[in-house]
C-alpha cells in the first residue's frame, strides 16, 4: 500500500482533485519534482493537516501554490543578505543543493527538500524547527513523512499523534 493511500486512509480523505498540469509546474521550478509528492497533490491538493502543517501543492493549472512560494522565497533571499543567512548551510532553490519548501506550521517549523540530488526521488527532506538553531533531516518521501508526523512516535520532536484525538484534513479548496 503506497504512502499516499496509508496517510488518506489516516486521516479519512476520499477526495481527489483534477490532474496537476505537472510539466508547467516543473517547467516554472526548473526542476523535476519527487514522484511521491506528486501522487500526494493529484490526491490530496493543497491543505492542512490536523490543524497543524500547511502543505503546498499547485493548482490543477499548475500555477500558484508551491511555484509560486519558491519563486517569492528565492527572489527574497537573493536581494537580501539576512534571509540568505537564514536558509544556511543549505541556501534556497535554484541554488544547487537549494531548499525547496513545501510546508509549514502553525508553530513556525518549516519543511524543505534539499535539492542536491539530481534524481529528485532522492531529496531528503529538511525541517527547521522554530526556535531551534539546529536542522533536522528525513530519508523519506512527503506522504510517508507526514504519515509519520501524526502516527510514529519515532518521530521525536515532530510527532503530533500523542497530541490528537482526531488525524484530519482540511483542504485549501475544494476538490472538484
Amino acid at each position: 500500500m503506497s504512502w499516499v493511500v496509508q496517510l488518506a486512509d489516516a486521516v479519512g480523505w476520499r477526495g481527489r482533485r483534477p490532474q496537476v498540469a505537472w510539466g508547467h509546474v516543473e517547467a516554472a521550478l526548473g526542476a523535476g519534482l519527487p514522484v511521491a509528492y506528486k501522487e500526494y497533490a493529484d490526491t490530496f491538493g493543497s491543505g492542512e493537516f490536523c490543524h497543524f502543517i500547511n502543505v503546498y501543492a499547485p493548482e490543477p493549472s499548475g500555477k500558484r501554490g508551491i511555484v509560486e512560494r519558491s519563486l517569492r522565497l528565492a527572489d527574497q533571499a537573493a536581494g537580501d543578505p539576512w534571509i540568505a543567512d537564514v536558509y544556511e548551510p543549505y541556501g534556497v532553490y535554484p541554488k544547487k543543493g537549494g531548499l525547496l519548501q513545501w510546508a509549514a506550521s502553525e508553530v513556525g517549523d518549516s519543511f524543505f527538500w534539499r535539492t542536491g540530488a539530481e534524481d529528485p526521488d532522492e531529496w531528503e527532506i529538511v525541517v527547521q524547527e522554530e526556535g531551534e538553531p539546529d536542522w533536522l533531516t528525513y530519508q523519506m518521501s512527503v506522504p510517508e513523512f507526514l504519515y509519520k508526523m501524526m502516527k510514529d512516535p519515532g518521530m521525536g520532536p515532530l510527532y503530533i499523534g500523542g497530541k490528537l484525538d482526531v488525524l484530519s484534513f482540511l483542504p485549501a479548496s475544494r476538490p472538484s
